[in-house]
């Protein structure tokens, strides 16, 4: 069972293709970066062929996109699971450490209290492992990236459905085999609509997740600038306590 589900091409690769040995695959880019969209549509015949091939324009780009997603929630789930797994563990032995210390004999070859100190210190490192995953946003990250492939992928999968409906209808038209036959207005709208819909939904949800990514940022960042200022405080208050006690030894 694969981990993820891939989006449907909608066409069948042929024999010669599958047989043929598949090339390496292209590193993922960093961003989603811009490409050409449209060639020339007018060389490409018909009205009709003209908007399946713009409609595969579009389809190859929410595919692109799709995988763009897929690609990029591997290495923040690594670290994820890396970071949690470690964490369940570093508490699980702080939460042991007391436990095990009260089971021991008094006068065990291992001293209990530093068996407790170890047990303070594992809990420190988990809570230290937490707030690193929190502060780099890695699960964050894994489940914005799963969010946005999930909705790119009903989108794609929802225009895939309208646009076999649609070729259907042109089909039961007459208009889909013959090429003097003229495409009826209605249709070509109900065509033109649903691209410009489709397309319109994929930029939408991309550019929902890049919003999400900015209130994230912001927010990690007003956490850190908040600690670094209460551990500043703490320390100046710390070093004014200890002039203080210092002025009245003298005193």
């Amino acid at each position: 069972m694969t981990e993820n589900i891939q989006p449907d091409q909608g066409a069948a690769a042929s024999p010669a293709s599958t047989a043929a040995a598949a090339p390496p695959a292209a590193p993922t880019p960093r961003n989603l970066n811009p490409q050409k969209f449209i060639g020339d549509l007018g060389s490409a015949g018909t009205a009709i062929e003209q908007l399946k091939l713009l409609a595969d324009r579009i389809e190859e780009r929410a595919i692109g996109t799709i995988h763009w997603y897929l690609k990029k929630k591997s290495a923040p789930q690594r670290w994820s699971q890396w970071a949690r797994g470690f964490a369940i563990l570093l508490a699980t032995l702080g939460g042991m450490a007391p436990l095990i210390s009260g089971a021991m004999p008094p006068n065990g070859s291992v001293n209990a209290l530093s068996l407790d100190r170890f047990g303070y210190l594992f809990i420190a490192a988990a809570a230290a492992i937490l707030m690193t995953d929190r502060f780099f946003g890695f699960s964050s990250s894994w489940m914005r990236y799963m969010t946005a492939q999930m909705a790119l992928q009903r989108a794609l999968e929802k225009f895939q459905l309208s646009w076999g409906v649609w070729q259907i209808q042109v089909g039961n038209n007459g208009s889909g085999g013959a090429a003097a036959v003229a495409l009826p207005a209605e249709l070509a709208n109900n065509a033109v609509t649903l691209l410009l819909n489709f397309q319109a939904e994929i930029s939408e949800l991309v550019y929902r997740e890049f919003q999400l990514w900015i209130t994230e940022f912001k927010e990690q960042l007003a956490n850190l600038q908040s600690a670094v200022s209460k551990g500043k405080d703490r320390q100046r208050g710390g070093i004014g306590k200890a002039l203080l006690g210092a002025h009245r030894d003298e005193i």
